[in-house]
């Protein structure tokens, strides 16, 4: 039914006890992909041509592996996990607005949360505005005033 998809890329996330899996996964209805390594992650990535993908990664990753995530067209964002947010400036430079790095995973939930949120309002605007002109149609069509 939807479209957006969460990606968990995580070494550590089958470990006993990980509360942000615990997080992401207590709701049914969200679809969350895990990944606990980088190339099939990537492939997922590449043929994920129909979804709008918000990825978490921990700040434990190799820059360039994140870099790599960012170029993906079909990334909406990525959220990264680290504990010292200054060291990992200068990775964010140039890609402002697709990565952004958090310290507390309460907070990088809580955004991702708000930008699924903001997606999906955007969604349904774009569906109300093409059933609005479908109902239109239908009124010309009943009215007589195409042929």
């Amino acid at each position: 039914m939807y479209n957006q998809l969460i990606v968990l890329l995580d070494r550590h996330i089958n470990v006993s006890g990980n509360s942000l899996r615990a997080k992401l996964t207590m709701d049914e209805s969200q679809c969350v992909k895990i990944f606990t390594a980088i190339d099939p992650c990537l492939t997922f990535l590449e043929q994920s041509i129909n979804k709008r993908i918000f990825v978490i990664v921990p700040g434990s990753f190799d820059p360039t592996t994140v870099l790599s995530i960012c170029d993906h067209k079909h990334v909406h964002h990525i959220y990264s996990l680290h504990g010292d947010i200054a060291s990992h400036t200068n990775l964010a430079e140039g890609y402002a607005n697709k990565l952004t790095t958090f310290n507390h995973e309460d907070n990088l939930i809580g955004r991702l949360f708000q930008d699924i949120e903001n997606y999906l309002r955007q969604q349904a605007n774009e569906c109300i505005i093409q059933a609005n002109i479908y109902k239109e149609r239908a009124k010309q069509v009943s009215t007589g005033c195409c042929g």
